[in-house]
């Protein structure tokens, strides 16, 4: 299995010689506006397109840093891969993009599908403003053009399972600890942080896993041979975290994982 970073949950990997992007949010903020946070390592969108070529592209939930419009659509007219990730992030491109229902992929959580010989399983995970919630609210900034991406779609945010020759790779999406499943994988890309503020009440918020939610859900539900913690390093995060701390808390699982820190925009062997 191969693997590439591009900064915040923003990756590739190959699995049995398939190239899949996961969550592409490569823009600039001038082309949104002020509200939007970049991701801080994202290539430039040509330096991407030149060097990749994704032939699936999986959004895991509406947010923008996840479902970036503006680099979707530019990868969607370069490349014009399939796309695949909820029913309302399938909405959010055809609405969007009007891109033809032969390059979706709906993803329904926990009935498998295929791509290229791949399993694909999709986790229903737990995280802020999304189901019926995100759903509320991107419906009410959908008439604001100065809100413009904010929020493509409402919806779940779904972790995901790829099974092939090479083994099973979980990606996590944006979820904490309890929405991860009990299944045991391979490779597991956890997209982890620090608090963050709640954009209403502004008291720092727990939102997704910490390196200690990792090293528990390694040891008791993943038993993963190798993590590789992603996420970690985009700016909303009240606290940056401590890399070498990092490692050292999920290395200490009863299974002893190989943990990862990939370099950027670089394909590496896991």
């Amino acid at each position: 299995m191969q693997i590439a970073w591009h900064g915040s949950a923003s990756i590739s990997i190959r699995v049995d010689g398939v190239e899949i992007l996961f969550d592409p949010h490569f823009s600039k903020k001038e082309q949104y506006g002020d509200w939007y946070e970049e991701n801080p390592h994202a290539p430039k969108v040509a330096d991407y397109l030149a060097q990749f070529s994704p032939g699936l592209v999986l959004i895991t939930h509406g947010h923008f840093d996840h479902f970036d419009l503006h680099t979707v659509d530019a990868i969607n007219q370069s490349k014009q891969p399939v796309f695949t990730g909820s029913t309302d992030v399938i909405w959010a491109l055809q609405y969007y993009f009007q891109i033809p229902g032969e390059r979706l992929l709906p993803l329904t959580p926990r009935q498998p599908t295929t791509f290229k010989g791949l399993e694909i399983r999709a986790f229903e995970g737990v995280h802020w403003i999304t189901r019926e919630e995100g759903t509320r609210v991107s419906e009410k900034l959908r008439g604001r053009p100065e809100r413009y991406g904010v929020m493509p779609c409402g919806g779940p945010s779904l972790g995901i399972i790829i099974t092939g020759k090479q083994g099973r790779v979980y990606i996590s999406g944006d979820t904490l600890l309890e929405g991860i499943p009990q299944e045991e994988v391979d490779y597991a890309i956890i997209f982890t942080g620090g608090l963050c503020s709640h954009p209403v009440t502004k008291e720092p918020t727990k939102i997704i896993v910490d390196p200690q939610d990792i090293a528990m859900t390694v040891e008791n539900n993943l038993k993963a041979r190798a993590v590789i913690p992603v996420h970690y390093d985009f700016v909303p995060a009240l606290e940056p975290l401590d890399v070498p701390a990092m490692v050292e808390t999920i290395s200490r699982a009863a299974n002893k994982p190989k943990v990862v820190i990939p370099p950027y925009h670089t394909w590496i062997e896991v």
